[in-house]
């Protein structure tokens, strides 16, 4: 996702870490939802005052998808590779939680069944 934004205030934590305020412009209700999916998690960000040409993003995008694999817990992999199969094919399943409850499931009773 790329957002144009304007940096609002930046400080400093008891911990050494920063904060950083953005803020954009109105959203498209796909944009918000997908800004708002992403609270509380690591991300990456490239801030840069011109705008981004297309082939500094496509390399941008795949430094950030190598970042984001070495990060990611197995599980939190597991579930990423999940929704990309769910947005390909939702099985049938309009919200994504109700379809990674059903094939965790799934994924659950096969283990299970090796146990004596």
């Amino acid at each position: 996702m790329i957002l144009q934004v304007q940096i609002e205030a930046v400080s400093t934590r008891k911990d050494r870490t920063y904060k950083i305020v953005l803020g954009s412009q109105e959203l498209s209700p796909k944009d918000a939802a997908e800004l708002f999916q992403l609270n509380n998690t690591l991300a990456y960000c490239y801030i840069s005052p011109r705008q981004i040409q297309t082939d500094i993003m496509t390399e941008i995008d795949k430094a950030s998808i190598d970042m984001v694999e070495q990060i990611k817990s197995p599980s939190k992999r597991l579930k990423a590779v999940m929704y990309l199969i769910w947005k390909e094919d939702n099985g049938g399943y309009d919200d994504f939680e109700l379809y990674y409850r059903n094939e965790m499931e799934k994924i659950i009773n096969h283990y299970k069944s090796k146990l004596d």
